[in-house]
């Protein structure tokens, strides 16, 4: 009878708690062990090594300069081999390339490469080594004055990238050997394992850490893309990975090397839409332990009105801001190079960052979901502002909805 009592009591606390607003704060586990003050932890990709209507390079001066007024530290590119060496072995083109890393130099913004694909001559890098090789000491010795960061092909787990199917095996052979030859050539490089796409399962994860040496890699590359979910399911893939990477290796740090949201009108999202879930994703990630980010990608070509690629900017194909270009701006200038890792807890659709600049503490409140009214408290004054920079009032019962509320200069804050 005793304990039927205590179920009872139990039950109807925490009913009451759900009634008043009360429920428990839970705290976002940090599952990566990456850096305590994030540095040049924004990126972004832009196809600016490419030609074409759809790709970047003839806008590539204006992007870069975008992308620096920002406060972005690093531009992700192909650097795609058979645009290098297409017409015969043994001659290379570098006149592309050479003009995007003298211009990126010139802006003061940092390139990450990616290193890849397969050839018209070599359909299988990872049975045909030399050719590889060839590429990559091509490559490697010609910037690495430049460039430190190198990223080993994209999304190997997928068909589209890796030939008739993804293979860990395959990749991983491909991985050690470049390892192997990088760190001779650069031995202070960061080698990237090729951004992953997310995965159902992490079965291809498992076969590929267990097929290649652990003790060369510098970062896990991966990819998340939300789509139709919120931004939040970030921390639930993440954990999925951490369980693996303690398997094999546990403190290897973690970049995401690919995110974003398309703002589709017609499908998906819209260009506000987008603007509202990309600092909640950028915090989220942060929060888990991931040291740096970038987003996918930083100019719209806006070809076709019905490809979902086409839209996923931050800057339409003229260059001029979309509304997620004010809410990235308005993210770095909160949470900029130098801030401590924002931490994260959660009370049921109710989001609370916490992070820290120069000593002043920064605040990141929102909600996943819905929207819900609380009350904010401070010992001291401080200043709030909506997702896009503007001051913004605070009432005595806020309402909180999925735009994030930055509060700054506010000492001991509750939420309640």
């Amino acid at each position: 009878m005793k304990k039927k009592i205590g179920i009872i009591a139990l039950i109807a606390l925490s009913m009451s708690q759900i009634i008043s607003g009360q429920q428990k704060w839970e705290e976002v586990p940090v599952y990566f062990s990456g850096v305590d003050t994030l540095r040049e932890q924004y990126g972004v990709c832009a196809h600016i090594t490419r030609k074409g209507s759809v790709n970047d390079w003839p806008s590539m001066d204006g992007q870069l300069s975008i992308a620096k007024g920002l406060g972005i530290s690093y531009i992700r590119a192909d650097f795609d081999w058979r645009n290098i060496q297409n017409k015969e072995k043994g001659k290379f083109d570098m006149s592309v390339l050479d003009d995007v890393v003298n211009s990126a130099e010139k802006y003061g913004v940092k390139l990450m490469p990616i290193l890849g694909y397969t050839n018209t001559f070599c359909a299988k890098p990872s049975e045909q080594l030399s050719l590889w090789d060839e590429y990559v000491k091509t490559v490697v010795s010609r910037y690495s004055s430049k460039i430190s960061s190198w990223e080993i092909w994209n999304e190997e787990n997928l068909s589209g990238f890796w030939k008739p199917k993804p293979n860990a095996a395959e990749y991983g052979r491909l991985l050690n050997n470049t390892d192997r030859l990088l760190k001779a050539m650069q031995p202070e490089s960061d080698i990237i394992l090729g951004g992953l796409a997310e995965m159902e399962d992490t079965e291809y994860l498992e076969l590929l850490l267990a097929n290649i040496d652990m003790s060369k890699l510098d970062i896990l590359g991966l990819h998340y893309y939300p789509w139709i979910r919120t931004p939040e399911n970030i921390i639930k893939y993440m954990s999925n990975i951490q369980k693996v990477l303690d398997v094999y290796k546990k403190g290897l740090p973690v970049w995401l090397t690919e995110t974003g949201f398309s703002s589709l009108t017609n499908r998906v999202f819209s260009d506000d839409e987008q603007a509202r879930r990309l600092s909640r994703l950028f915090i989220c990630s942060f929060a888990v332990g991931i040291d740096r980010v970038f987003w996918y990608k930083l100019r719209s070509c806006e070809v076709e009105a019905n490809n979902t690629e086409h839209h996923f900017g931050i800057i339409h194909e003229d260059l001029t801001p979309k509304p997620s270009y004010y809410a990235f701006k308005t993210l770095i200038e909160m949470l900029p190079d130098g801030s401590m890792r924002p931490k994260l807890k959660h009370r049921g659709n109710l989001y609370v960052a916490e992070w820290s600049v120069n000593g002043e503490k920064i605040y990141a409140i929102w909600c996943a979901q819905n929207s819900e009214r609380v009350r904010i408290q401070s010992s001291g004054s401080f200043v709030a502002y909506d997702f896009m920079g503007n001051v913004k009032r605070v009432r005595s019962r806020q309402k909180i909805s999925d735009e994030v509320l930055y509060i700054k200069g506010a000492s001991n804050l509750e939420i309640l």
